[in-house]
């Protein structure tokens, strides 16, 4: 199970969480004519529409998703099953999330007493880090890569359970305290390791915060205020790239409506990974409602 879906599988997915469900989302291999030919051809997106989309990569093949419920996936003859797992719980999956009405942010996301609180940014500014030192002074862990959130959900967005992995850097496990040669890497050329949270989430739960994490001399916030805060919903969203096939009013819409009703705020943090706990600090205070940000910062 991820997202509160039950998802049978052909290829077996041990990241995910065991146990009875109905099969909302089949996964199944099988032969997929008219892929591009050759491995030097790049990631390319083939098609998409909000029912029916394919994508391809040159070491993993192609996937066809259809209608929010079906995976099909056509692999090259060497492709390892760990590679195909991590194309298929990260960009392929938040696709088909989005093609079951749900709003996907590439992100990572926790939850603490206040609710959950995800981060985006650009690969390496420290989203699965920072919500990996929040698991470990007690938050539970929502999702890591793809925060799907449903938002109609009673009281405002909820943000949905994923399953129970989180993907550090070896030195931001070793800033955690822990010995990164313990952990099992998420592909063997791939340096980032997998690391199981013992404490996650099992039901939607509300969104409180999104913070942008932005690499500065020192920590602090910064909220966010009309296009600003839109701007870094939707280009931190997981189907950014595809706007120009899938039609952009509807979810341009979604991104205005996501950002009017949770707070969005800049959080700038030194690279140093020996400020983590007063970094984790800082956003448990927020999120409480106890820092003092002083006047916000009107975008230009």
């Amino acid at each position: 199970m991820a997202y509160g879906l039950g998802i049978h599988s052909d290829l077996e997915l041990p990241e995910l969480t065991r146990g009875p469900a109905p099969p909302d989302i089949v996964v199944r291999r099988g032969s997929i004519p008219g892929q591009p030919g050759g491995r030097a051809s790049s990631h390319t997106l083939l098609h998409t529409a909000d029912d029916e989309a394919s994508l391809y990569w040159p070491d993993v093949g192609t996937f066809v998703l259809r209608h929010g419920k079906e995976i099909t996936f056509d692999p090259p003859s060497d492709a390892s099953s760990s590679l195909i797992r991590l194309y298929l719980l990260g960009p392929v999956l938040g696709l088909l999330l989005h093609q079951r009405g749900l709003f996907v942010l590439h992100a990572s996301a926790v939850a603490l007493e206040a609710g959950v609180v995800a981060f985006l940014g650009h690969s390496g500014r420290g989203k699965s880090t920072t919500a990996a030192m929040l698991h470990a002074r007690g938050g539970a862990v929502v999702a890591d890569d793809a925060v799907a959130l449903d938002l109609a959900a009673p009281g405002g967005p909820a943000a949905l359970p994923g399953f129970p992995q989180l993907k550090l850097w070896p030195d931001a496990v070793t800033a955690l305290g822990e010995n990164p040669e313990d952990l099992p890497r998420i592909h063997p050329t791939e340096p980032k390791r997998a690391r199981t949270a013992n404490s996650v989430t099992t039901t939607p739960q509300p969104l409180r915060r999104l913070y942008v994490l932005t690499e500065a001399e020192s920590l602090g916030l910064e909220p966010l205020r009309g296009h600003a805060a839109v701007f870094e919903v939707l280009q931190h969203s997981f189907v950014a790239p595809a706007l120009e096939q899938l039609g952009s009013s509807r979810f341009l819409a979604e991104c205005t409506r996501l950002a009017a009703m949770v707070p969005v705020l800049r959080l700038r943090r030194p690279r140093c990974l020996a400020g983590l706990e007063q970094l984790a600090a800082l956003v448990e205070a927020d999120a409480a409602g106890r820092s003092d940000l002083g006047p916000p910062t009107e975008p230009g």
